[in-house]
Order: C-alpha cells, then structure tokens, then sequence
C-alpha cells in the first residue's frame, strides 16, 4: 500500500458488480467479488493511510449510508484524498420516486455540496471542495425541478481542497 499511496490510488466505493479497471474496487458483498471487501459505512476507509488517493469515484453508493454515519464517512473520503484529487459521485437526483426507495436515505440535487466551497461560511465539517462539474443553467435546474420524474441520477465532480492550501 506504500507504493499505492506515494503515486495516488483510484478507489471505487461500493462498486458492486460494477467494478472499473485500475481501481480499487470496494464493496462490502464478497459475491461481487472486488478487490477489497469491506463495510465501507461502519469501517469508513481505515485500512487507508491519509493523503493516498487522487480519486474517488461512487455511483449509487453514498445515498445508503445511514444518517448517523454519513457525515464520518465524508469525512473519511475526504482524509485519504490527497489535495487536488478528484471525486466523481453518481447519486439518485432528488425526485419522487427515489425518495421513496426505502433502501435510500437521502437524494440529491445540483447545490448539494455547495455548502463545501472553500470560503463557504456554512462548512462545519471542515471538509472542502470545489465544483468541477459544469454548472446547470438555472432554466434547467427549473425544468428537472418542475418535472422530477425525468431525472434519474445527477453527477457530480468536486476537486479536494486541503486546509493548508487554502492558507496559501
């Protein structure tokens, strides 16, 4: 894992059978057979040093993380990733039908993580990120809000943040 963590690591959180090359690929079920088994909610990524990863990438993973935990393991994404690294998140996008998923405890929308910008007053997680997916024209966002059935999924791309560039 040394070597992993000096060039940057790719993981895969809660991959499933949707597994990608040069990542590691994690889930909790061995039947999907990943490279890591793991219960990524109660374990968070401590078998991770910090600073390791150059990207995070999670379709369809964060939205089962039970209220309780959610906000640690934000946390836990956010200490193994190295400055700069990059998230990419697939999450459910907040409509009536997602939020009726019992296995769902939470959609999201466009302006879900904009309380993580660097300078943001509302951030008490200490967790930064800045936007790196294509802003969505406010028409737009009007229409998907109007019409929530269409949309399916929202993707999302954030650059990490490390404390001590924002200093600089």
């Amino acid at each position: 894992m040394k070597k992993a963590a000096k060039e940057g690591i790719k993981l895969n959180l809660g991959c499933g059978y949707k597994q990608k090359k040069n990542y590691l690929n994690i889930d909790i079920s061995p039947d999907c057979n990943p490279d890591k088994v793991w219960d990524l909610e109660n374990k968070g990524l401590a078998f991770l040093p910090d600073n390791c990863a150059e990207e995070i990438y999670s379709s369809h993973f964060l939205e089962h993380i039970h209220p309780e935990k959610y906000h640690a393991f934000l946390k836990e994404m956010y200490r193994v990733s190295k400055h700069g690294a990059l998230w990419i998140l697939d999450l459910p996008f907040d409509n009536p039908m997602e939020r009726t998923n019992p296995l769902h405890f939470r959609t999201y929308t466009y302006d879900s993580f904009y309380g993580f910008e660097p300078g943001s007053r509302n951030n008490y997680l200490g967790i930064w990120l800045k936007t790196r997916h294509r802003r969505t024209p406010k028409i737009i966002k009007a229409f998907f809000y109007t019409f929530p059935y269409i949309k399916k999924q929202v993707e999302l791309k954030y650059e990490v943040v490390k404390p001590k560039e924002l200093k600089g």
